[in-house]
């Protein structure tokens, strides 16, 4: 994947990131944590950005566990950025239980992580077809 690919990819896990923040905050949005998990879920969606925009099935499944992967990770990077701040450690455990408890609990906020990261399956992958084509 090239880079330029790479950091679009990152740029729309970060946008959904934030977007599930605001959708847990009950229309309560914190700012400070609705930057932590954009930024979080940014930096976690690097790494796993090759697994978006895959044809078929394959590419469903593999777009499927980068979600996931990148939801953890970007959860649990904005836990260590609340923890280095606060001093509050646990942070770092409770931030990932919290999002993924928020997803399976509340219908709004699993209609937009799912929603979201379909998105950036469905806009990698016109973007990898643009650039082939």
């Amino acid at each position: 994947m090239i880079l330029s690919h790479r950091l679009y990819t990152a740029t729309l896990i970060g946008l959904s990131g934030t977007a599930v923040m605001c959708a847990m905050a009950f229309g309560r949005v914190e700012p400070t944590m609705a930057i932590l998990a954009g930024a979080g879920a940014f930096v976690a969606g690097l790494p796993v950005a090759g697994l978006f925009g895959g044809r078929g099935q394959e590419g469903a499944l593999a777009a499927t566990a980068g979600a996931v992967m990148a939801t953890g990770l970007g959860a649990m990077l904005a836990g260590c950025a609340l923890a280095l701040t606060t001093g509050f450690l646990a942070a770092v455990a409770i931030a990932p239980t919290a999002v993924f408890a928020a997803i399976v609990s509340q219908p709004v906020a699993a209609l937009t992580w799912a929603g979201s990261m379909a998105g950036v399956h469905v806009l990698t992958r016109l973007a990898r077809e643009e650039s082939a084509g």
